[in-house]
């Protein structure tokens, strides 16, 4: 039975809010001086110097609109202080995602930093605001050279990109007025979903940090990265020659998406569960912002197949956030999975008409110390079975990769497959077992565990 970590703004807001305090408190987070290191790093390749002065940046795509910032550049032409001074983000969220993003920038000196998970739309409005904010600075590469920034053409670019292991991906890059790339969308793959999901969720949001295809392939998603970098490079091709996509026949609307705004809904957290999926019911936990609209959904508990899961899942949340509503269509060949999701949105948005929020509090995610981590499990088939973890800049598990084990390759495949993306997106060792493979998931969970032990959980 698959368990999802949810992240949610409960209780741990009510404590963020009274310990971080408003934009209007002189001693509140958002207005807390961010000193620079007393030794700026070494350059190493994007390091920048930058214009002394002061330079207002501001980033579009958070959850509630636009994020303003204040960035200082001090004699020596480093970013020495960061200030949020105006936004409309959930405070928890916000709170979480400025604390590790402001010491990010200043430490990298760049805006080349990763996305705080959980809180990807606020960081990545954040990140824009001080790109905007550094190209006003005329940012150039430390050693001399000149840096090429040129805005691109707004509009949306399709790309084509080949040799993923099952043929071409084909994306769609939204840019807005500034020129800067503000989503992407795969509209086209063939790809073995657990390897898709886990590749496009980590270089959707490295590519719009970055502002390039100058992206790292994702860790055993190496062909299906490939494709994706090569397609989001057609993209851009694109629209630095102003070339948007144009729409074959304007009277035919007949896939375009209208995302529907609401504001009616009471905001909180409320459990929705649908029956009559293939192996039993399904429970979601849907959020809703402070604004009133569906901002989140997490599929908490199921017993369906993954492959069927995956693909209705994947398709659906984002259909039922965009639509507002559990109006929305089908996953063809995943029907009753399908039935069950939608039910238990149905089910979930009539208690936040009715203004029944649930009580439960979920914990937010224990953050671990950054750098790389190797972890021994006993307990295999054959041995021993030795990972080695990979925890981000904000704390998060980004990475795991097997460095050693003697397991029959088949289970081991399939075990590593499955467990993999299961404890990033868990952000925790409580993962169930793969069936089939039990002593290979119990290795490897306890070699997991070990490299957390050492990350300091």
């Amino acid at each position: 039975m698959k368990k999802c970590l949810i992240l949610t703004t409960l209780l741990a807001g009510a404590i963020l809010l009274s310990a971080c305090g408003s934009l209007d408190d002189p001693y509140s987070v958002w207005n807390e001086r961010r000193e620079a290191p007393a030794t700026v790093p070494a350059a190493s390749g994007g390091a920048m110097s930058f214009t002394p002065g002061v330079y207002t940046g501001v980033g579009s795509g958070g959850w509630e609109g636009d994020i303003t910032i204040s960035i200082t550049v001090n004699d020596a032409g480093s970013i020495t202080n960061i200030e949020v001074t105006d936004h409309n983000e959930t405070e928890a969220f916000a709170d979480r995602a400025f604390g590790y993003l402001i010491p990010a920038v200043i430490a990298a000196q760049s805006a080349n930093v990763d996305t705080v998970s959980g809180a990807t739309a606020t960081s990545t409005a954040f990140i824009a605001a001080v790109q905007d904010a550094l190209r006003q600075a005329g940012g150039v590469p430390v050693g001399g050279a000149t840096a090429v920034s040129r805005p691109l053409t707004p509009g949306t670019f399709t790309g084509v990109g080949s040799g993923g292991w099952e043929g071409d991906i084909t994306i769609a890059i939204t840019v807005n007025e500034a020129g800067a790339i503000t989503d992407i969308e795969v509209t086209d793959h063939n790809e073995t979903e657990a390897f898709a999901s886990r590749a496009f969720g980590e270089l959707i949001p490295a590519v719009i940090v970055a502002q390039s295809a100058n992206v790292d392939t994702v860790s055993g998603a190496t062909a299906t990265s490939t494709a994706f970098i090569a397609a989001v490079q057609d993209a851009i091709s694109q629209a630095e020659e102003g070339i948007p996509q144009i729409d074959a026949d304007p009277d035919d609307d007949e896939d375009d998406i209208e995302i529907v705004f609401r504001d009616d809904l009471t905001p909180g957290i409320f459990i929705g569960v649908g029956t009559g999926g293939f192996y039993g019911d399904i429970t979601i936990a849907m959020t809703v912002s402070d604004a009133g609209a569906i901002a989140d959904i997490e599929v908490t508990d199921h017993n369906e197949t993954e492959s069927f899961a995956n693909r209705a899942f994947g398709a659906l949340i984002p259909a039922v956030i965009n639509a507002q509503s559990a109006d929305v269509d089908i996953v063809v060949g995943a029907t009753a999975t399908s039935d069950a999701f939608i039910a238990a949105v149905q089910d979930a948005i009539s208690q936040a008409e009715e203004d029944l929020a649930s009580d439960i509090v979920i914990p937010l995610p224990i953050l671990l110390i950054p750098g790389t981590f190797v972890g021994i499990g006993e307990g295999g088939w054959e041995g021993s079975i030795t990972i080695e973890m990979t925890v981000n800049n904000a704390g998060l598990i980004a990475d795991i990769e097997v460095t050693n084990h003697n397991e029959t390759e088949i289970f081991a495949n399939r075990a590593f497959a499955e467990l993999i993306p299961a404890v990033i997106d868990a952000q925790s060792a409580n993962v169930d077992i793969v069936s089939g493979a039990t002593a290979t998931s119990n290795a490897f969970i306890a070699a997991v565990e070990d490299a957390i032990s050492q990350a300091g959980q």
